[in-house]
């Protein structure tokens, strides 16, 4: 239960570093969540196997966060947003 919960904070985390912007582009339905939500879930999921069950720190997480919108922003095809 402590997962699902310390877990939750992190969409928090994700949401509150999304650009405003991304809220109101049409044709990004999903995009977003299937290459940054997703792609951190993945990635939550192997840190916690190669480190016992433990947690990232916050630092940790809010670099890779970062790192996961900026590539999002980076590599999308109209105005740094990726479409579907």
């Amino acid at each position: 239960m402590a997962l699902i919960t310390h877990g939750s904070g992190y969409l928090a985390r994700i949401w509150n570093r999304l650009p405003a912007c991304l809220l109101h582009l049409p044709g990004t339905d999903g995009v977003f969540e299937e290459e940054v939500v997703a792609r951190f879930g993945e990635l939550l999921g192997y840190h916690l196997i190669l480190n016992g069950g433990q947690l990232p720190d916050d630092d940790e997480a809010d670099a890779v966060i970062r790192g996961l919108i900026d590539d999002f922003l980076k590599s999308g095809s109209r105005g740094g947003v990726k479409q579907r």
